[in-house]
């Protein structure tokens, strides 16, 4: 169980980006803040509950706190999860020979996909306007600016499938 001063720092920080955005805020409010260790190695969220790593969340800075708060939030707020994940099975319903590899890996695996172009996406807003991201979050300033469906693009062509009995992915740098 999170001790209770790491709940506080949590909410401090939901508090601070509150001022900044009331959306945010309030977005918060919506979420049950849900303590998971396993299976969960950093931050998640379904839009209902906010999931988090309790050892994670304590390695971070207080700017970096807010940031994958808000990394978060922004998920729920685009639905890009979901987005990403309807263009994704798009292009292999259509059987675009450009992504020939999709068509092998499980409906956890295209979400996996859709969820690194989302990354992309929000964290390249994100450095843009608090710039405190934590080490090893997938961002690229080649994604400023950039669609949704061309990020998505732009991962599946770089995706590198590891060769074993079952297909294994892994996130493509930029």
């Amino acid at each position: 169980m999170a001790e209770a001063n790491l709940i506080d720092r949590i909410n401090r920080a939901v508090q601070t980006l509150s001022y900044k955005d009331p959306v945010f805020g309030l977005y918060f409010t919506l979420l049950k803040l849900t303590e998971r260790e396993e299976g969960i190695s950093t931050l998640a969220t379904d839009c209902d509950k906010l999931y988090f790593n309790p050892k994670y969340i304590s390695e971070l800075t207080d700017d970096e706190l807010r940031a994958v708060l808000s990394h978060e939030v922004m998920h729920c707020l685009s639905l890009t999860a979901g987005d990403v994940m309807n263009r994704l099975q798009d292009f292999i319903d259509r059987g675009d020979d450009r992504y020939p590899d999709t068509k092998k890996v499980s409906k956890m695996a295209r979400s996996t996909i859709a969820n690194w172009a989302s990354d992309y996406q929000i964290n390249s807003i994100i450095q843009q306007t608090i710039d405190h991201l934590p080490k090893g979050v997938l961002v690229s300033n080649e994604m400023n600016n950039k669609s949704l469906e061309t990020i998505l693009k732009e991962v599946l062509d770089s995706i590198e499938f590891i060769k074993s009995p079952r297909p294994i992915l892994k996130p493509p740098k930029f």
